[in-house]
């Protein structure tokens, strides 16, 4: 993908794929990552519980992580995330409520 492809989108009306599309060009799949790191920030603050964003990080790891959506190079990264949010889950469910 490159820009000029990028712009052919821009001006057919896709935006989305016209922004994924240049940014995917100079990002790799580091900005699908960042994407999903910025959803997980948002969770957070629309929702100011912990455990909606680890929820959100376990559900949204395992799909990418199954449908096969990124390099093999970025994936360390989503199983990174998922064993986060399965230890907040673990936490949340058993710490004591003092």
């Amino acid at each position: 993908m490159t820009y000029r492809e990028a712009f052919t989108e821009l001006v057919n009306g896709s935006y989305f794929t016209a922004v994924n599309t240049a940014y995917t060009s100079v990002m790799g799949s580091w900005w699908i990552i960042l994407l999903y790191i910025l959803t997980l920030f948002i969770v957070y603050i629309k929702t100011r519980s912990e455990g909606a964003v680890a929820w959100v990080g376990l559900i949204g790891s395992a799909f990418m992580i199954l449908k096969g959506y990124l390099d093999v190079t970025v994936q360390p990264v989503l199983y990174l995330i998922a064993a986060l949010s399965l230890a907040m889950l673990l936490y949340k469910a058993f710490s004591s409520k003092e």
